[in-house]
């Protein structure tokens, strides 16, 4: 288990990831010249996750995911949201905490690091730390990682699988 009770409120233990295999940081694989354009579009579809959410660009959103894509997410490793599978239902789901939301959301992702990549696939691992903007409050909202499944389509990187893993509730 990834956390302990302490007087009803979790306390999240140290790399719960790696203990849940959610995640394996692995180590760096060697790129060859052919491989660093793919690399940085990778890295820049990434990005434009983070910034597609922000900014409530659904229509970027249904571009960046492919069309049998899933989102997931776990809350420790122990508390999983039921997965979206389908563009359709990845929208619906991303619009539903959208309108849960009256702030402006940030989402701020470092240590991004590609884990695996072929011609037509990759895996980006990324922390993920999430702020809220409202009036003159601002705050952190959510920490955790993604995991990026990406698939590359008619020379067009998308997302296929995307897991959040958030260190607790938000």
């Amino acid at each position: 288990m990834s956390t302990e009770e302490t007087e009803g409120t979790p306390r999240i233990r140290a790399a719960w990831a790696t203990a849940t295999e959610q995640l394996d940081v692995g180590f760096p694989q060697p790129l060859s010249s052919a491989d660093v354009v793919d690399r940085l579009l990778i890295l820049d579809l990434v990005n434009h996750y983070g910034w597609t959410y922000d900014e409530r660009r659904i229509d970027v959103m249904r571009a960046i995911f492919t069309a049998d894509g899933v989102f997931e997410g776990s809350f420790w490793g122990e508390q999983s949201a039921p997965p979206s599978n389908g563009i359709e239902a990845i929208i619906e789901w991303q619009e539903y905490w959208m309108g849960q939301q009256t702030d402006q959301r940030r989402h701020l992702l470092s240590n991004v690091i590609v884990k695996e990549q072929t011609a037509e696939r990759a895996v980006v691992l990324a922390n993920m730390a999430i702020t809220s903007s409202e009036g003159t409050t601002a705050a952190l909202a959510a920490t955790g990682f993604y995991r990026f499944t990406l698939r590359k389509e008619e020379s067009q990187w998308r997302i296929e699988r995307l897991f959040a893993g958030f260190d607790g509730p938000f």
